[in-house]
């Protein structure tokens, strides 16, 4: 039996990839896209703003330590930098990113041995702040672009609205919050599962309260405010005249938000929505370097981290198939 769940996992995984070539393939035909000669027009602004994106993601790694400090727990850069580019790999080849936050959570336990649920806690608040900041700014991009933008304007609804029922939970008694979920799932969650729901709620409320009502929000907001300047700047530095006007910083600022929106629709890393995100206000040739450069820094650190550390191949391994489970 476990063979054979291995082996459809395997081939989700291969058509995962087969994916991604159809959408790369649909792209290049549609905008007749010369990807080499994109990069040699302009190698200065394609190595710039790959260099950008990698200094945005280490921002992440001290953004995460920082939390872990505020939490009294020590965790070393080393590991940091493993989970956060692991894990930006995984989420790469995971169906809506998926395979991302569990991929830094084991990677941090199974590095410093310390206790799942304050990995996870830390996870969480990071994600938190990330999703809360972009996906309003999302959204803001999406009435502007509208109706182009109408896939980013459901999906920040669906952000929204999965927001604005955890912030329901923390003002209601629980007794209500039961009803509700009870009313919209009707007979589909079993007592068992719906258990298992409520108590992972409890705590995903008290680690998000944790997070807005202490020292760690002020801090953590700087970092993430910071983190996005610097991928806002990675767009515009691919501009060879690197026009820093108001309308250039702008659509920088929306293409960024609107394509991590997006990344929750059910492709492999949210390829094709991912590029039509970044194509709606950046166009289609800085849209693709920009992409280019992305992956470029979710594979190479990656690929260099499982060549140097057999620790993380078996780490990779055990939660590429526990996330393509859930495909």
């Amino acid at each position: 039996m476990e063979k054979v769940k291995n082996n459809i996992i395997w081939v989700v995984a291969v058509s995962s990839i087969f994916v991604v070539v159809a959408i790369y393939t649909i792209l290049i035909k549609m905008f007749r896209l010369n990807f080499i000669y994109l990069i040699l027009e302009d190698p200065t602004g394609f190595l710039l703003s790959t260099l950008l994106i990698f200094i945005a993601e280490t921002m992440k790694i001290f953004r995460l330590r920082f939390i872990f400090n505020k939490l009294k727990v020590k965790v070393s850069l080393k590991t940091l930098f493993l989970s956060r580019f692991m894990g930006d790999f995984m989420g790469l080849i995971t169906v809506s990113n998926i395979g991302s936050e569990p991929t830094r959570i084991a990677t941090i336990v199974s590095l410093e041995g310390i206790p799942i649920q304050i990995a996870i806690s830390s996870g969480l608040l990071e994600t938190f702040y990330d999703s809360i900041i972009l996906t309003a700014i999302a959204f803001v991009g999406s009435i502007v672009f509208f109706p182009t933008s109408i896939l980013v304007l459901i999906s920040t609804l669906i952000t929204i609205s999965l927001w604005l029922f955890i912030f329901l939970g923390f003002v209601l008694k629980e007794n209500i919050l039961v009803k509700i979920v009870g009313k919209l799932f009707k007979k589909r969650l079993t007592p068992k599962i719906f258990g298992i729901f409520l108590e992972k709620y409890k705590d995903f409320r008290d680690l998000v309260k944790k997070g807005i009502s202490s020292e760690i929000n002020k801090g953590a907001i700087l970092y993430t405010i910071f983190i996005i300047i610097i991928y806002v700047f990675s767009f515009l530095v691919l501009d060879p005249s690197y026009d820093l006007s108001l309308i250039n910083v702008i659509n920088g600022l929306f293409a960024y938000s609107m394509s991590y929106s997006v990344q929750l629709y059910p492709t492999p890393g949210g390829s094709g929505f991912f590029e039509y995100a970044l194509i709606i206000s950046t166009g289609v040739a800085n849209a693709m370097i920009w992409r280019l450069s992305y992956i470029f820094v979710s594979i190479i650190p990656a690929a260099f981290s499982m060549v140097f550390f057999v620790k993380l191949r078996s780490i990779f391994k055990e939660n590429f198939k526990r996330s393509l489970e859930y495909v």
